[in-house]
């Protein structure tokens, strides 16, 4: 080989070099590039994350919204039903008052007339009717005429109502009696003579 040739060689040679020199630059760079692109993609891909997890945040808050929405129109309208039935037990406590003071009123009034009213014969003293017999009968054959008609031989329960009875009339059974043991005189309700009236 001669010199010429041994040049052409080497530069042939270097030129490969050259080229392959080149050819590495060249992938470097390509693969710097790819590198980039893939940090970009991968930082792309992070902010699509953060992106979607904000999105889901948000829905997510959307629907709490939309929750809290649904809650308070819940709570207001229980509300509602709540001031609306303290309205009603307002209104029925007010006709109940009403409806007690009317009732009062009649049993007042029905307590009146009982008092101003005795079946025919009888005699009004304070709220009690008094029957006084024509007829002459034993303290029983009394006492069971008594009955017979809904009435007792008459309790006397104060100073005032033995005066009023002796009054009308001086001899007459009274509902005292000591049947039962004799000498221990019992009212015919049960109570003792000695019982405060």
């Amino acid at each position: 080989m001669n010199q010429i040739e041994m040049e052409r060689g080497l530069l042939l040679k270097g030129r490969d070099q050259s080229d392959t020199s080149s050819g590495i630059i060249n992938l470097c760079t390509d693969r710097d590039q790819l590198q980039e692109e893939i940090d970009q993609c991968r930082k792309n891909m992070n902010q699509l994350e953060r992106e979607r997890d904000q999105l889901l945040r948000d829905r997510d808050q959307s629907e709490n919204t939309e929750d809290k929405n649904q809650l308070q129109e819940r709570y207001n309208a229980l509300t509602k039903d709540r001031d609306m039935l303290r309205n009603r037990v307002s209104v029925l406590t007010n006709e109940n008052v009403a409806l007690e003071k009317r009732l009062s009123e009649c049993g007042i009034n029905i307590c009146r007339k009982i008092r101003k009213t005795c079946p025919v014969g009888w005699r009004l003293w304070g709220s009690s009717c008094y029957f006084l017999s024509s007829e002459m009968k034993t303290w029983e054959e009394s006492r069971l005429y008594c009955l017979r008609r809904g009435a007792y031989l008459v309790i006397i329960n104060s100073k005032e109502e033995h005066e009023f009875l002796f009054g009308l009339i001086k001899g007459a059974w009274i509902g005292l009696t000591d049947i039962v043991t004799e000498g221990t005189w019992k009212w015919v309700d049960g109570t003792p003579l000695t019982t405060p009236r």
